[in-house]
């Protein structure tokens, strides 16, 4: 007989254990591959927030290449003001962005952005560690506004949401070139003027050092004449047809250093003093005191109206004179060895005796105003001294005049009333010789502008 077999109570709700256990296997599986996706919807996000970084950077080194290749002037180290001690501005594109500083936005809804600076590649902003002991081996010198390899980089930042950025750098080889100094003109010219000057007409400057220089422009008109030295000026020259100087011509050259004049300072060479007061003066013991003698009273110079005049036969010396001076009567054959230095303006009409320098300084003229010489005026030494012509203001000489001796023009407006402001001339069949016995003058050269040569040689991504 068999014994019927009852069923274990263990084994009871087992389908409900399995049930649950699937489904919490199934709750993780789907917590992990919503945590999944999350992280890959994150990472994703974030690789548009890169690549709109880079982008925004690449976007700024473009823009600023496009203006450093562009410009060959300016010293980036530097900054706009060209000053590197300076440091405010010193790396910064602003100046060639506008003006504006950056961050620059590159979509509309100001999300992307980028910044440029521009700097030396021994600046610590670079660099994560400081690198000071290398920049010995780059030939630099530590110093972040003092480029001294002619190396700099580039650096573009680009910006995007949740701070991302984004930096790329270019090496930029920022090599200097500066042009040559202009060539000198000739140091002991026959005639310098400090400004403008004009020469018109079948004018003659000649002797072993005929030249004629301008510190300012120089203009022949007229295509006759002589120059048998060299016509050059600072700033430009112009002629007429083919008038040609025989030694050269031509413009931006360097400036000739131009002494100051001023009357007072020949006082001391002085013979007679023709004061304001229509008085002759001679000195004594170091006093200028009115002259009683016969010789002194009979100098042949008469005075009116704040103007003294010669006469036919003034007396040979150096005349120091308050006020202006006419000088147009002289008479005779032979030389008058009369010098005048003068307050004021000098005029020189024709007479028929020549005048030369009485004075060992060869002094021949000087004026705080004007000098103007017409008519054909003869200070034309036979004997081959030369003489100086000295004049604050403007000068002028036309006609069939002579005069043997170099020019100096200060060219200052405003002193003289016999010659226009700036209308520094001469004209006409003027003739000036020079055989260069009073001296050079210094020179101080046009040096000539540095520019730039930008080229890429490395990159850089920070």
């Amino acid at each position: 007989m068999k014994t019927p077999l009852e069923p274990r109570a263990s084994e009871r709700g087992i389908a409900l254990i399995v049930v649950l256990l699937l489904m919490a296997v199934l709750s993780g599986l789907a917590t992990g591959f919503a945590m999944t996706g999350q992280t890959e919807v994150q990472m994703a996000t974030n690789e548009v927030y890169f690549a709109g970084a880079r982008a925004a950077a690449e976007a700024g080194m473009n823009r600023a290449l496009v203006k450093i290749f562009a410009d060959t002037t300016t010293n980036w180290v530097a900054g706009a003001d060209g000053d590197p001690a300076t440091t405010a501005d010193n790396g910064s594109l602003a100046f060639k962005f506008g003006g504006v500083a950056g961050p620059y936005f590159v979509d509309s809804a100001n999300r992307y952005s980028y910044d440029v600076d521009i700097l030396d590649d021994d600046n610590p902003l670079l660099y994560d560690a400081d690198m000071s002991a290398q920049f010995a081996a780059m030939s630099e010198n530590s110093n972040p506004y003092s480029n001294v390899n002619r190396f700099v980089v580039l650096r573009s930042t680009g910006y995007g949401p949740n701070g991302t950025i984004v930096r790329l750098a270019r090496i930029i080889d920022n090599r200097p070139s500066t042009a040559p100094p202009s060539p000198n003109p000739s140091t002991n010219p026959a005639i310098l003027v400090n400004g403008d000057f004009e020469m018109n007409g079948s004018i003659t400057v000649t002797g072993t050092a005929g030249s004629v220089h301008a510190n300012g422009n120089l203009r022949k008109t007229g295509t006759s004449g002589t120059i048998s030295g060299s016509a050059t000026a600072t700033g430009t020259w112009s002629q007429e047809g083919n008038f040609t100087a025989t030694q050269g011509q031509g413009g931006g050259r360097s400036t000739l250093t131009m002494p100051e004049i001023h009357a007072s300072d020949y006082l001391s060479i002085a013979d007679y003093k023709l004061t304001a007061a229509g008085t002759v003066q001679t000195l004594s013991g170091g006093v200028w005191s009115d002259c009683t003698t016969s010789p002194c009273k009979n100098t042949d110079w008469s005075f009116s109206s704040g103007v003294w005049s010669s006469g036919k036969n003034p007396t040979s010396a150096t005349y120091y004179v308050e006020g202006d001076v006419s000088i147009g009567a002289t008479q005779g054959g032979s030389n008058r060895a009369v010098s005048v230095i003068s307050t004021g303006s000098i005029s020189v009409q024709s007479g028929s005796a020549k005048l030369t320098p009485e004075n060992d300084q060869k002094i021949q003229f000087v004026a705080d105003g004007d000098v103007q010489i017409v008519n054909g005026s003869d200070l034309d030494d036979p004997y081959n001294v030369d003489g100086e012509i000295r004049v604050r203001g403007q000068f002028e000489a036309g006609g069939n005049m002579e005069f043997q001796g170099r020019v100096l023009v200060q060219d200052v407006q405003s002193v003289g009333n016999l010659v226009e402001n700036g209308a520094n001339r001469i004209h006409g069949s003027v003739r000036f010789t020079y055989n260069g016995t009073l001296g050079e003058l210094a020179a101080v050269p046009i040096v000539g502008a540095t520019t730039y040569t930008n080229d890429v040689i490395g990159w850089l991504e920070q």
